[in-house]
């Protein structure tokens, strides 16, 4: 397993895996609830929209960011991927997801923000390092991105 996440609810966890698939478990019983199968790659990354509803994966090696119905499984959208996807993040209203891209050795490391409903690209962000990781401020006007190179910037949001 490469990452694993709780739903905000607590009941909840969904996983993401070498073997190119997102799974929702029970927290309560243990039970796969919904195995997501449409990533290429092993999944890197996995995160809950903040009200449950919504599922973020996505996959380290050219793949594509997915994402799910966290209660039904259905497939919403895909959003264009960049090459080593490290994590990815939900804006406090659901209205963005947020995204680290390690591509330094080919042209830039990015952080790349979406419109959640549509998948079209707001921002773009670049570290002169492969990005690790990126979280939202809790009123969302700014996001956070740590970098390979041990810094960390803070980016304008809206």
């Amino acid at each position: 397993m490469n990452a694993a996440t709780w739903s905000p609810d607590g009941r909840r966890i969904a996983s993401g895996s070498e073997d190119d698939t997102v799974q929702v478990w029970d927290s309560g019983t243990g039970q796969c609830l919904f195995s997501y199968k449409r990533h290429s790659n092993g999944v890197t990354a996995v995160a809950w929209s903040l009200n449950g509803q919504r599922l973020t994966s996505a996959s380290q090696y050219g793949d594509s960011m997915q994402v799910w119905n966290a209660r039904t499984g259905q497939h919403l959208l895909s959003l264009p991927a960049g090459y080593k996807v490290r994590d990815v993040a939900w804006s406090p209203d659901g209205s963005k997801i947020a995204s680290s891209f390690g591509e330094w050795d080919i042209g830039g490391a990015n952080v790349v923000v979406f419109n959640a409903t549509t998948g079209q690209r707001l921002f773009t962000y670049t570290h002169s390092n492969d990005v690790l990781a990126v979280a939202w401020s809790p009123d969302g006007s700014k996001l956070a991105s740590g970098a390979d190179d041990g810094t960390v910037q803070v980016w304008n949001s809206t």
